[in-house]
């Protein structure tokens, strides 16, 4: 199962080590998982989403890390997800979803 990797960046001196422990937490689980550390241009924030509403696109399901309640960006993304009826799923509940 595809999905893509949600959470908090701006203002998130840390976010490319807690993305990279997610994203090999969800790929030994069996996932393939696509993340916002994928794009690597230096490109305006509106450009960003954009991108990750593309990869959200082509997934099943996004996961939502714990500090996703406090990003715009993430909140945005959850809202988009929904409306395209993926499975949103925190994190911190991965034992409870298969991946499939």
């Amino acid at each position: 199962m595809t999905v893509y990797l949600s959470g908090r960046i701006t203002g998130n001196e840390n976010w490319q080590n807690e993305f990279q422990q997610a994203e090999e937490v969800l790929i030994k689980k069996g996932f393939i998982v696509l993340s916002p550390r994928m794009i690597t241009a230096p490109l305006e924030y509106e450009e960003f989403m954009h991108i990750d509403f593309a990869m959200i696109d082509i997934c099943e399901a996004v996961i939502f890390l714990e500090n996703a309640t406090s990003s715009l960006g993430a909140i945005r993304e959850r809202r988009y997800a929904e409306a395209k009826n993926k499975y949103c799923i925190d994190f911190k509940d991965i034992d409870l979803f298969k991946c499939r």
